[in-house]
């Protein structure tokens, strides 16, 4: 197999394109994206047939670097070149906008907890204490500690409770038009270069605190 591309890329962060016969068959993300090819080659119990590759690494985007924008790059060539070896719900479903993306981003950096930043999911006024769904659209987020214990956080402006959640300006925010922070780019206001998957696991996702957020988003 003869690949023609740059190697130094694959020492980098990035989406990658495994191709067979000219067609894009697989899809994927890595923060060095030459381990996950090697894991390709590795892996008999579901091997992808290839006969090329192509990546798409920091030297060109700089921000590929920050997890959630990688991995939402990837979700979106998924669902452009729908390759056979992805899975199918992000073949067929439509990704979120960019605009969902980045306001969901900016919510992510005051409390990852509650918001899924690739996902469409918004919550219900329904808990549900078996999922994990985000629910920062919801009046009232359910937090559960560590050690189990389940309680309340208001989530919304009004005149009885204050409001110990969200910034609430997603609420008003409208997504068909251009959003900023502070006046200026939205998009590359939010990127954290130092953002690793790694970094995420590592983080404390039960977190019931939720910090200030400095920066305003605005249409």
């Amino acid at each position: 197999m003869k690949i023609n591309i740059d190697y130094s890329d694959l020492f980098l962060a990035g989406v990658y394109f495994l191709i067979n016969k000219g067609k894009v068959v697989y899809v994927g993300e890595s923060g060095k994206i030459i381990n996950r090819i090697q894991n390709h080659h590795k892996d008999t119990g579901n091997p992808k047939v290839f006969d090329d590759l192509k990546v798409i690494s920091t030297k060109t985007f700089y921000w590929l670097n920050d997890y959630w924008f990688r991995l939402y790059f990837e979700r979106r060539c998924i669902y452009f070149f729908k390759p056979k070896y992805n899975k199918q719900e992000y073949a067929l479903k439509s990704p979120i906008s960019l605009n969902n993306f980045l306001m969901r981003r900016h919510l992510w950096n005051q409390n990852p907890q509650f918001v899924n930043v690739v996902s469409n999911y918004c919550g219900t006024e329904k808990f549900n204490s078996s999922k994990k769904h985000t629910t920062f659209m919801q009046k009232w987020l359910h937090h559960r500690s560590k050690n189990g214990k389940l309680t309340k956080i208001c989530n919304y402006e009004g005149d009885v409770y204050e409001c110990k959640g969200y910034d609430q300006f997603f609420r008003t925010l409208d997504l068909t038009k251009k959003i900023y922070i502070d006046g200026g780019s939205a998009f590359h206001s939010l990127v954290d270069v130092t953002l690793t998957k790694d970094k995420i696991k590592k983080m404390n996702l039960n977190q019931k605190m939720f910090r200030p957020l400095t920066k305003r988003m605005h249409n």
